[in-house]
C-alpha cells in the first residue's frame, strides 16, 4: 500500500518525518539507499520540487548524503545524538528507544536541591528537591553523548512506590527475580 499525505502537516514535512523515523529506528541502516526524488514523487504523489526539498532537509540534518553513481544514502546515523523527541518517535513506531547497536547507561539518579535554572524550568522553588539523572549513550564504538536530565521530585516518589510494589509482588508470587533498577532515595 502506498503512503498517503495527511493535510495536517505540509507534504514535504510528512515525508521527511517518515524517512527520518526509518533512519533513526534502524529500518534504513547506514549505507542504505533512500528513494530517489523521482521515486519519492511517485510513491507519495508529490512534485519533484517537493521531493528535492525532502532530500535537502535530510541532508541538512546529516542523515543522508549523495554518493555519485549510487544515489542518496543513509550516513553514519549510529553516531548521531538522538533528541528526546527522536527517541519518543522511535519508541512509538518500533517499540525501541535507541536504534540497533545503541544503548544508554544511567550513571546516577537521585534527589538533589534544584539549581535556579532548573527550578525555574520545573516551576519549583530554588533549592527544592528535584530528580537529577546523568546518562551516557553508547554505540559499538563507545560513548556517543552524555546528558543530564531533571524531573519533578514527585516522579521519584512514584518510582519508589513502583519499586516497592514490584518487590511486594515478587515476594508474594514466589518469584526470586532481581532487577538492576533501584528506587530513588
Amino acid at each position: 500500500m502506498a503512503p498517503e499525505i495527511e493535510r495536517s502537516l505540509p507534504p514535504y514535512r510528512q515525508v521527511v518525518n517518515h524517512l527520518r523515523e526509518q533512519i533513526l529506528s534502524g529500518e534504513l541502516a547506514e549505507g542504505d539507499v533512500v528513494p530517489s526524488e523521482r521515486q519519492l514523487a511517485t510513491d507519495w504523489s508529490i512534485s519533484r520540487a517537493t521531493a528535492t526539498k525532502v532530500l535537502n532537509e535530510l541532508r541538512h540534518e546529516h542523515l543522508v548524503a549523495p554518493r555519485q553513481g549510487v544515489g542518496t544514502v543513509v550516513t553514519a546515523c549510529r553516531t548521531q545524538h538522538h533528541s528526546p523527541s527522536d527517541r519518543f518517535r522511535s519508541a512509538d513506531v518500533s517499540g525501541r528507544i535507541y536504534p540497533p547497536g545503541q544503548y544508554a547507561k544511567i550513571l546516577s539518579a537521585g534527589l538533589v536541591p534544584a539549581p535556579e535554572r532548573v527550578a525555574l524550568a520545573l516551576g519549583i522553588e530554588e533549592g527544592a528537591q528535584a530528580v537529577c539523572r546523568r546518562r551516557v549513550t553508547y554505540n559499538e564504538s563507545g560513548p556517543v553523548s552524555a546528558s543530564t536530565s531533571w524531573f519533578a521530585a514527585e516522579l521519584a516518589e512514584c518510582r519508589t512506590g513502583a519499586a516497592r510494589n514490584r518487590a511486594h509482588s515478587q515476594r508474594h508470587s514466589g518469584c526470586d527475580r532481581s532487577s538492576d533498577r533501584t528506587p530513588l532515595e
